[in-house]
C-alpha cells in the first residue's frame, strides 16, 4: 500500500492502515485520509483514495470498498449513525466516487459495480421525523430508507439520492433529488426526479 503525500510517508497513516480488518494490494491512499474505526473498514486491491476524504464506520457495520474503486478528495462516507446498527455502506468494484461527495448508509447502502458518482453527489437515506406540531423536530426521532444503486449507474453533479432501488445501467442528471425506484436504463431528472426516457430508445 502506498501513501499519496507530496510531503511523503505520514507515520500515522501507517499506524492506522496497519489496524484495517482486511485492506488488499496496490492501494494508494493519500496522507491526509481519516479512518474512524478501522477495523469495520475493508478495502479491496487497486483501491485510490484522494486527500482529506474520511470513512466513518463509527456505529453499524462498516464500511466495504471493492476492488479497482477510486474515491476522489473530500468525500465522506459514514456507515451508520447511532441507533442504527445494521447500517454499512458497500462500493462495487470499478466504481468511481467523485470530488466532495457525502455516502451515508443508516439502513444500508449498495453502490454497485463501474458506477461513476460526479462531483458533490449526496446519498443519504437518513431523516428525521416531523410529524407531531407540539414537538421540537429534533425530539421527534429518526428514521432511514435502504437504498441500492445498481450496476454501471452515471450519478452527475449535484444530484441527490435519499430513497430508491435504481436499476442497472441509469443515468440521473445533475441537479436531480431521487425519491423512488427507478427501472434500469432509466434516464431520470428533475426535483424531484422522474422518468425520460430509457437509454435504447431514440
Amino acid at each position: 500500500m502506498e501513501l499519496l503525500s507530496p510531503l511523503g510517508p505520514s507515520s500515522l497513516n501507517k499506524t492506522v492502515l496497519k489496524k484495517l480488518e482486511l485492506f488488499g494490494s496496490n492501494c494508494k491512499i493519500a496522507n491526509s485520509v481519516s479512518l474512524i474505526n478501522s477495523k469495520n473498514i475493508f478495502i479491496g486491491n487497486d483501491v485510490i483514495i484522494e486527500d482529506s476524504v474520511l470513512l466513518n464506520a463509527e456505529y453499524g457495520k462498516g464500511i466495504y470498498i471493492e476492488d479497482n474503486v477510486t474515491i476522489k478528495r473530500f468525500t465522506t462516507i459514514t456507515s451508520s449513525g447511532y441507533g442504527f446498527s445494521g447500517g454499512y455502506v458497500k462500493i462495487g468494484k470499478g466504481s468511481h466516487i467523485g470530488t466532495l461527495n457525502v455516502l451515508t448508509g443508516h439502513a444500508g447502502l449498495d453502490i454497485g459495480n463501474n458506477c461513476l458518482l460526479g462531483p458533490f453527489v449526496s446519498i443519504n437515506g437518513y431523516s428525521h421525523k416531523f410529524d407531531q406540531k407540539d414537538e421540537l423536530i429534533k425530539r421527534q426521532g429518526d428514521k432511514s430508507n435502504p437504498i441500492k444503486i445498481g450496476n454501471d449507474v452515471y450519478i452527475a453533479t449535484r444530484s441527490s439520492v435519499i430513497k430508491g432501488d435504481i436499476g442497472d445501467g441509469c443515468i440521473i442528471s445533475a441537479h436531480s433529488l431521487v425519491n423512488k425506484d427507478f427501472k434500469p436504463f432509466s434516464i431520470i431528472r428533475g426535483l424531484p426526479a422522474k422518468f425520460v426516457k430509457f437509454r435504447y430508445e431514440k
